[in-house]
Formats: structure tokens, C-alpha cells, sequence
């Protein structure tokens, strides 16, 4: 899944490609989009997939088939912003956990060293 913000006009699009436009009054195209990779939405599309030569494909009924948790459009941002916000603290997590394990590399090298020398 994709977001396209922007209109795009005299534009062609690969035979594979399924684009859907959305209802903005009752839908924001981001919370679409994050719930489109979601595990829930993932799980619905892999069970009946489809492989050729090992690229999984679906098609446009089997997207229209889809069961999409859709509440209403203001709780879409909360949520959008909910998930930003996780996001943001597990990026957070991870950069403290590498500069913690960088620390604990370096202060086992000066133990070694202390204890060799």
C-alpha cells in the first residue's frame, strides 16, 4: 500500500496496480494506508494469495472483499496520531538500546585492557 497525496493527471499505471480513491468525508487516506499494512489486513490477503513465479498478487475483488475497521473519521486521526507517537518512542528505544550496547562494548574493552595491563 501507497499514499498518493496529490492528483496525478496524464498519468498511465502498470496493469497490476489496483488505485482506490477514497470518500475524504469519511475516510483519511492515511489511516487507510496504515491499516492496509496492517498484520489484520495482512493475514486476509495472504490466506487465498496467489503466487506466479513467487510474486504474490490480489486482484480487485478480492480487495473489495477486505474487511477494513472503519471508525469514524475524527477517531481515524487519533489513531493515525496514536501510532505516530509509538512510532517515534520505538525509534526512540532503539537508539538508546544501540548506545547502551555501544557503552557496554567499550566499557568491557577497558575492563580487558585494565585487567591485561
Amino acid at each position: 500500500s501507497t499514499l498518493v497525496q496529490h492528483d496525478l493527471k496524464d498519468h498511465a499505471y502498470a496493469g497490476y496496480i489496483i488505485r482506490v480513491r477514497l470518500h475524504n468525508e469519511y475516510i483519511n487516506a492515511r489511516y487507510i494506508n496504515m491499516v492496509m499494512k496492517s498484520n489484520l489486513i495482512r493475514e486476509q490477503i495472504e490466506g487465498p494469495i496467489r503466487t506466479t513465479t513467487g510474486v504474490k498478487n490480489i486482484n480487485s475483488n478480492e480487495l473489495m472483499g477486505l474487511l477494513v475497521p472503519l471508525p469514524p473519521k475524527n477517531e481515524q486521526g487519533i489513531i493515525i496520531k496514536k501510532i505516530n507517537e509509538i512510532d517515534t518512542t520505538l525509534s526512540n528505544l532503539k537508539v538508546s538500546i544501540q548506545s547502551a550496547q555501544q557503552t557496554q562494548v567499550h566499557l568491557a574493552d577497558a575492563l580487558t585492557d585494565a585487567a591485561i595491563n
